[in-house]
């Protein structure tokens, strides 16, 4: 037995930590190769990757793609990070899911809804059902923004951020399936603070 710290967020990331481990010591690796693998874990970029952003707040990127297992998983954990914040989920569609894609939509909705995040805002023809998830679980219709394309996403964040609904200490997930390419509603987001910046 042995006390370690995985460096990358959430639960449903543990669990794959103690998966990874489980197969490695079944194909004869040592302990201590295992422990030092898993503290040593580098992630790719825009799973789970924890973005510095002005004025303090914190940036949960989970761009590179979506389900709703995945999507779950990563309102799940955003939801438990922080005390006394304010928490915003910024999310796109889920593509390629076929005929249930509307009913996995408005689940995902329902637990925005659930898990008490402040502000909901969506984008993409999908995006209009984990809006109406939202609403239907609860969720007041003020904190619910569509938003029709990253540029307006990254305008209405900005807004927060400037006048002080938004700040130091609040947290922000922003995920999508690939398709949806949410990564330049950061990016544009960035850009209003320091236009010099080089794309993520």
């Amino acid at each position: 037995r042995e006390r370690i710290t995985v460096p990358a967020l959430g639960l449903h990331n543990l669990h794959n930590g103690a998966a990874a481990a489980a197969m490695t010591h079944a194909a004869g690796i040592d302990p201590d190769t295992i422990a030092r693998g898993l503290t040593t874990f580098t992630g790719v970029a825009g799973r789970m990757q924890l973005v510095p952003t002005p004025g303090g707040l914190r940036v949960v990127n989970d761009c590179y793609n979506a389900n709703p297992s995945s999507m779950g998983a990563a309102l799940r954990a955003v939801a438990g990070f922080g005390h006394d914040c304010r928490r915003v989920a910024i999310l796109g569609d889920m593509l390629e899911l076929g005929a249930g894609a509307k009913s996995f939509h408005r689940q995902i909705g329902a637990l925005v809804a659930g898990l008490g995040y402040d502000l909901l805002v969506v984008t993409g023809e999908l995006g209009r059902e984990i809006g109406a998830g939202a609403r239907e679980a609860g969720m007041a219709a003020d904190q619910i923004r569509p938003c029709s394309s990253p540029v307006e996403i990254a305008d209405y964040l900005y807004h927060l951020l400037i006048t002080g609904r938004l700040g130091e200490g609040d947290w922000l997930l922003i995920k999508g399936s690939r398709g949806m390419r949410m990564e330049k509603a950061l990016r544009e987001l960035q850009n209003r603070f320091d236009p010099s910046r080089q794309e993520l």
